[in-house]
């Protein structure tokens, strides 16, 4: 079963993405660990998309840091 044993292969910290002035995210963190399964719920213009757009480099966070396997994806080239 997976959980905080298992490797963590995601680890999201203090992210903040602010659109005109409002707050999209504010000091989310998030942790993945090898087995895992999520879902993403909430409501409207609460930060899903906004987070899966984070984790594809399509959005860059104003604040915090995203690695994958202990990686920052800011030493990541974007490729589009």
């Amino acid at each position: 079963m997976a959980g905080e044993s298992s490797p963590t292969i995601l680890t999201a910290t203090n992210l903040v993405v602010k659109f005109n002035d409002r707050s999209i995210l504010d000091q989310s963190s998030l942790a993945l660990h090898e087995g895992d399964r999520i879902g993403l719920v909430g409501r409207n213009g609460s930060g899903k998309s906004t987070l899966v757009h984070l984790l594809l480099r399509f959005l860059d966070p104003h604040q915090g840091d995203i690695y994958i396997d202990g990686a920052s994806l800011k030493r990541l080239d974007r490729k589009r």
